[in-house]
């Protein structure tokens, strides 16, 4: 690793996200649960898993004036967890079991375009 990036859990460097509407929230005092038969009418269309980071300004060692990069384990619609690491493209599993390579959104990048970390385009399904 080098200097930008920020091991969160047990020196992991990368990982994956799961679509936000598909998990389970356990902060909630009642766990509700997600019905995938009735939510997911067309699972071809729909974002399970893609490859996922964020940029930490707010945890030692990272600062404002040191920012680094660190897994995240959520993918949100108009969020910045994407990690487009692979040539400015992001892994992408949909719920038919396919793996496509998608481009960042344009502009997505933010403050810190050398870490990737950016948001999806409106065609990608939550």
């Amino acid at each position: 690793g080098s200097g930008k990036y920020k091991p969160k859990y047990n020196t992991k460097w990368m990982t994956y996200g799961i679509n936000a509407k598909l998990s389970l929230d356990r902060r909630l005092q009642t766990p509700k649960f997600i019905d995938l038969d009735n939510y997911v009418k067309s699972p071809q269309n729909i974002l399970v898993f893609a490859d996922s980071a964020q940029v930490n300004t707010f945890q030692k060692p990272a600062s404002s004036s040191n920012p680094m990069i660190e897994e995240w384990h959520y993918i949100e619609p108009g969020k910045s967890f994407v990690h487009f690491r692979h040539n400015q493209k992001a892994n992408v599993l949909f719920g038919d079991g396919r793996v496509s390579s998608i481009k960042a959104d344009d502009d997505s990048f933010g403050k810190w375009p050398e870490f990737c970390v950016g948001k999806l385009g409106e065609e990608i399904r939550f």
